[in-house]
């Protein structure tokens, strides 16, 4: 299942396998995927254990790396646009 119902109340875009931190204690983990469509996002946490986690109390981490590689591949193709 997907996090429909979580990403359509909290306008959020929550999918498994992306990386979150717990603001509640800092600890880092990735969104697992989903049995059911209720309120919570299904995390494992790297420190160890699993668990749902109220959606309010979860922040997406950006990945640095696909996000300079994207910004590298639209810098490529406007400087070939004005060549």
């Amino acid at each position: 299942m997907s996090y429909n119902y979580v990403n359509r109340t909290y306008g959020t875009t929550f999918k498994a396998g992306q990386r979150v931190k717990f603001t509640e204690d800092g600890r880092l983990g990735t969104i697992k995927s989903r049995r059911t469509d209720d309120q919570y996002v299904e995390v494992k946490f790297d420190s160890g254990g699993e668990g749902p986690c109220h959606p309010d109390s979860v922040d997406l981490l950006i990945d640095q790396e696909a996000e300079n590689r994207a910004a590298d591949r639209l810098g490529d193709a406007l400087s070939s646009m004005f060549r």
